[in-house]
């Protein structure tokens, strides 16, 4: 089963119109609008500053909000202030809301936000869908937000994610990606670069994990 496509463009076309800031996280496989399926969720990252604005808008336009899938665990941390996940149900589509990227820590897979410079990045860099109604990351920020899910959340990379990976490396500027990883993983980040220029996507977490180069 897929969505409506007109649901889905109804929704960013009035999210537009409220003047709420966000961008559209992930669209993997181009599902998004026309091939979006019933066991999916639509990741949105929403600027923090409009959170309250955005909740207005989401009660508003009749989206209901209900506990998030993260919040059923017991185990759940954020650190350093991050704001909670949320999310909203309308018509049987599904919105997951963050409001910082960030990613799961190596220790107790507590959320924490990416540096700052990064999460600046996404709104100053921020750019309009060149075919739908959607924003969406620079190709730099959303590298970078792909690889961090992948070693850090997934801790796996999946084929589908690959295959955007290594379209986003051929359009990158690379001096631009280097100073963001730099951010999250410091000197490892040339052994990165390499390892997915090599597409030896099997071996990046193992290889980050056993990095002792710092």
């Amino acid at each position: 089963m897929t969505f409506n496509s007109n649901d889905i463009i109804d929704f960013f076309d009035k999210i537009n119109n409220a003047g709420v800031e966000y961008v559209l996280l992930r669209n993997i496989g181009n599902e998004l609008p026309y091939n979006f399926k019933a066991n999916k969720d639509i990741d949105i990252l929403v600027r923090a500053k409009d959170k309250v604005k955005f909740y207005k808008f989401m009660k508003h336009a009749g989206w209901t909000k209900i506990l998030h899938p993260e919040d059923a665990s017991v185990d759940l941390i954020y650190l350093y202030a991050m704001d909670r996940f949320n999310f909203f149900t309308k018509k049987g589509i599904n919105i997951d809301i963050c409001y910082q990227l960030s990613c799961r820590s190596t220790n107790r897979d507590e959320w924490l936000p990416l540096d700052q410079f990064i999460n600046d990045s996404v709104w100053a860099n921020r750019k309009k869908h060149n075919a739908f109604p959607w924003y969406e990351m620079s190709f730099e920020d959303e590298l970078v937000h792909l690889v961090t899910r992948c070693v850090f959340d997934k801790k796996i990379f999946a084929n589908n994610y690959n295959l955007r990976i290594l379209e986003l490396l051929q359009r990158v500027d690379q001096k631009k990606v280097i100073e963001r990883f730099n951010k999250v993983f410091f000197k490892f980040t040339n052994v990165l670069l390499t390892l997915l220029e090599d597409r030896d996507f099997e071996n990046i977490r193992k290889r980050y994990l056993e990095f002792i180069e710092y």
